[in-house]
């Protein structure tokens, strides 16, 4: 019982917190592109470069769902200027929901 009142109380918290911050808890994922990034690479570090994985076929449907989520939200982006020196293999995973991860 002592569980479920702390429960309870963590739930209400957060509550208030979302109708506090409604922009901070919405649904679908945020973007911060008011900052531009550079990532300093060492140039001493040698690139990785794993060869892909075959996706089973019964995988391949939902994998590029993914992706094409992934580049709908801007957090991917199609590599179009040819090879690149860095990659690394996808490693799918079932997700308790059956879904992959």
């Amino acid at each position: 019982i002592i569980c479920d009142i702390e429960e309870t109380k963590k739930s209400i918290e957060l509550k208030k917190w979302k109708e506090k911050f409604p922009n901070v808890f919405r649904e679908e994922l945020g973007c911060l592109n008011c900052h531009e990034v550079k990532l300093e690479i060492d140039p001493n570090v040698k690139p990785t470069y794993l060869k892909h994985r075959r996706i089973p076929f019964h995988m391949q449907k939902e994998l590029s769902a993914i992706l094409k989520k992934g580049v709908e939200n801007g957090v991917l982006e199609k590599v179009v200027s040819g090879e690149t020196p860095w990659m690394l293999a996808a490693m799918l995973v079932p997700k308790a929901s059956g879904g992959l991860r």
